[in-house]
């Protein structure tokens, strides 16, 4: 259930932050330096995401209750 409500927050972000962030960066950004600023923002968004994931995993981990192995 953790992992849902997780997900479900990381696509609300991403809707909600991620995208107008692009959106204001194509905006504010001369054209000379828009491609560099651009795959510094996509980059970006690839680390929050792999942050995001190793938390997650994290916190799965330290969970007392029992799992199943696959």
């Amino acid at each position: 259930m953790l992992a849902i409500v997780f997900m479900a927050m990381m696509g609300g972000v991403f809707a909600l932050v991620n995208t107008p962030l692009a959106a204001v960066v194509t905006t504010l950004v001369r054209t000379l330096v828009l491609s560099f600023t651009m795959s510094v923002n996509t980059m970006a968004l690839f680390a929050d995401g792999s942050f995001g994931m190793a938390v997650l995993t994290a916190i799965l981990m330290r969970s007392p209750k029992p799992r199943s192995n696959p």
